[in-house]
């Protein structure tokens, strides 16, 4: 929808740490500008992927046929069922698919410890030299890789789509970072600690809904 797309280019911090890269506004918009033919293909391909799939299996379901546990396991087993006779082909798929992730979560983890760096630990201690700020967020980088893997096993036993899941917190996190933003450039008499306060009893108020709606999903 339009405010995930505005939240995601907007005020996603690893997406702003880009923007804050270039040399000018003026270059940050242009980057910008030349992200969007790209963006526009990649989508158009990801659909034409999944009405292949659906007019590939739309007689059988192999999901609900057992040869794949969780619908986020199609896109693979249509690449093995379609090209599983070219040698090295499907290793080719995978290596891609892995190299994209790792670009991802890469550009992800950096970001998350520059944020925990230089907005939660800087303001509060100021004698901090640039050799510990340099190994305080190699550490902070490393947290949060093993962090992510953690999370990984776990909604890995979750048994609901990775997609979903991603795309639902994604929208919790994304939906008040925006409000913020927006309050921001609207209105900058708002007081930081007003904007703390309203941040946690958003996400609160937002994942204890999620919380409930899985219980309920999972046991009714």
């Amino acid at each position: 929808s339009t405010f995930t797309w505005l939240a995601l280019y907007g005020t996603n911090q690893a997406q702003v740490q880009r923007y804050l890269s270039t040399r000018s506004l003026q270059t940050a918009q242009i980057a910008l500008f030349i992200n969007i033919p790209g963006l526009f293909l990649l989508i158009t391909s990801v659909s034409l992927c999944g009405l292949i799939a659906y007019a590939l299996y739309k007689d059988c379901d192999p999901h609900a046929a057992g040869y794949i546990d969780k619908s986020d396991q199609l896109l693979p087993y249509m690449v093995i069922d379609i090209l599983g006779d070219i040698p090295g082909l499907p290793g080719l798929f995978v290596a891609a698919i892995f190299s994209g992730g790792l670009s991802s979560v890469s550009s992800a983890l950096n970001a998350l410890a520059a944020v925990t760096l230089e907005d939660l630990i800087k303001p509060y201690k100021h004698d901090l030299t640039t050799n510990m700020a340099t190994r305080l967020s190699k550490g902070l980088s490393l947290f949060y890789g093993l962090l992510t893997v953690g999370l990984a096993f776990i909604v890995s036993q979750l048994g609901s789509s990775v997609l979903q899941l991603t795309i639902t917190l994604m929208t919790l996190i994304g939906g008040p970072t925006l409000g913020i933003f927006t309050l921001g450039m609207g209105f900058p008499i708002a007081k930081q600690r007003v904007v703390y306060w309203d941040l946690l009893v958003d996400l609160s108020l937002h994942y204890g809904f999620l919380l409930v709606q899985w219980f309920i999903i999972q046991y009714q």
